[in-house]
């Protein structure tokens, strides 16, 4: 909770900026042209650019944590694990909502996509996730009116977290599981214009099939096409989910 009142110090801290912007245009403007409405004026266009600079303030925040890779998250306050979160399921269409800052009854997101309503707990852990967070999701389904019930960790989870959500169908997303949701965000929805079978059934100008593309190299920690890249000691092998996965290999 600690961590979730930060972040509506952080809101209070940024209207405080807002007001204090307008007072100090309106007072310049008071001071040399010692007309009341003129000041007003002024003190609007004081308020206008200290919201403009937020909004932007905002948006690179919002880009740097899109760009955010695991080692990034692994260093995340809570509360930043669920704005990225938010991003996330924003991007793949859901509405987001956020439970309130005290007394959220088990969830920190809602996600609604006007098919279902899902109720999500993030947890930026060190250690494993224990059962009380399956509970405490479980504990949400019926408060909030939800289909289903998720908890997201950049870590893992316990044994006996596991064995509870198996028999009440919480659904637990793990470190591996997140690095692969990660590698999708990171890449976005562009679609390559062609996909392999279609670039292998074009022909030749001589009329020959293009030959068959040799099998990628997989990274096994997180199941994504390795690459070859080029570094300070020469080539090497790297995951091409860089850099929500940083896996390396010798290059063959």
């Amino acid at each position: 909770m600690g961590k979730r009142a930060k972040s509506s110090k952080e809101n209070a801290l940024e209207n405080q900026i807002i007001k204090l912007m307008a007072v100090i245009f309106f007072v310049a403007a008071l001071g040399m042209t010692q007309d009341f409405q003129i000041s007003i004026f002024f003190g609007l266009i004081g308020m206008t650019a200290a919201i403009v600079f937020l909004l932007w303030r905002i948006k690179q925040r919002n880009k740097k944590l899109k760009r955010a890779g695991m080692d990034e998250i692994d260093q995340m306050e809570g509360i930043e694990f669920e704005k990225y979160l938010r991003l996330y399921f924003t991007d793949k269409g859901y509405t987001v909502k956020d439970t309130p800052i005290s007394g959220d009854f088990g969830a920190d997101l809602i996600l609604d996509n006007n098919e279902e309503k899902i109720v999500v707990q993030a947890k930026r852990y060190s250690s494993r996730v224990g059962i009380k967070a399956v509970q405490e999701s479980l504990s949400s389904l019926p408060y909030y009116k939800a289909d289903k019930a998720v908890v997201i960790t950049n870590s893992e989870f316990t044994k006996a977290a596991a064995e509870l959500a198996e028999k009440t169908g919480v659904k637990l997303v793990g470190r591996e599981e997140l690095i692969k949701m990660m590698t999708g965000f990171h890449r976005g929805k562009k679609k390559k214009p062609f996909t392999d079978k279609e670039v292998r059934d074009e022909k030749r100008p001589s009329g020959e099939p293009l030959p068959e593309k040799a099998p990628a190299l997989l990274c096994p920690r997180c199941g994504g096409e390795m690459v070859e890249r080029n570094g300070k000691y020469g080539a090497f092998q790297g995951c091409s989910s860089f850099p929500a996965c940083r896996y390396t290999a010798v290059a063959e």
